[in-house]
């Protein structure tokens, strides 16, 4: 009984010692606060931190406007408290999640279509073609692309990736993705990047677990 007793001390101490280290880093500890306790607080210090304005507010009354910026100030604090309990809840997690799965189903049809839409005008070798040729020879679709066109899918390179097996993408190195040029990307280009590099999303956050 002795010895366990010492090694919830030390377990103890330790904790501490942690605790006090985040905190000195700024990293908020996060309680264990129920979920509707913890949102609606979250709510109710929105709601006067809207009403104060930011922590810069001004009034005409000096003194208030002092009392003011203090109270928004405590405010902010108690907002990372509550709103960092609420986001480790599972009620929390499960809406995330479900709200994540109702856009999916939402947005899939325009997902698909926008897809499509770039692929039928973006050769499957595009990889390998100059912006000349991409403008003398005929896209999926059979008609020739206009230089316009051609010219964004050369320089604004991420969209080659539509034309990438999601596999071979994988396989890249992270630096290669990274450094391609992403300015400019319609919504129509975001959303077809979006439904084709998806499959790829667990894989790569899986292998960032791993490397952690």
């Amino acid at each position: 009984m002795e010895i366990l007793i010492n090694k919830l001390q030390e377990a103890e101490k330790r904790q501490k010692k942690l605790e006090k280290q985040l905190a000195q880093s700024g990293i908020a500890i996060a309680e264990d606060i129920e979920y509707m306790e913890a949102k609606l607080k979250v709510e109710e210090i929105a709601r006067r931190m809207g009403e104060i304005g930011g922590s810069d507010a001004t009034v005409e009354d000096k003194q208030e406007q002092v009392k003011l910026r203090e109270e928004y100030f405590k405010l902010e604090q108690e907002m990372e408290r509550f709103n960092t309990a609420l986001m480790l809840t599972e009620e929390y997690q499960a809406e995330q999640d479900a709200m994540e799965q109702k856009w999916e189903r939402d947005n899939a049809p325009a997902n698909v279509e926008a897809l499509k839409t770039i692929r039928r005008h973006m050769p499957v070798k595009i990889r390998f073609m100059s912006e000349a040729e991409l403008t003398t020879q005929p896209s999926p679709n059979g008609k020739f692309l206009p230089k316009t066109i051609a010219k964004k899918f050369k320089r604004t390179n991420v969209l080659q990736c539509l034309r990438v097996n999601p596999d071979d993408l994988e396989r890249m190195h992270p630096s290669t993705l990274e450094n391609m040029r992403v300015t400019g990307l319609t919504l129509t280009e975001r959303r077809a990047l979006y439904l084709h590099l998806k499959p790829l999303e667990r894989k790569w956050e899986k292998n960032k677990s791993e490397k952690m």
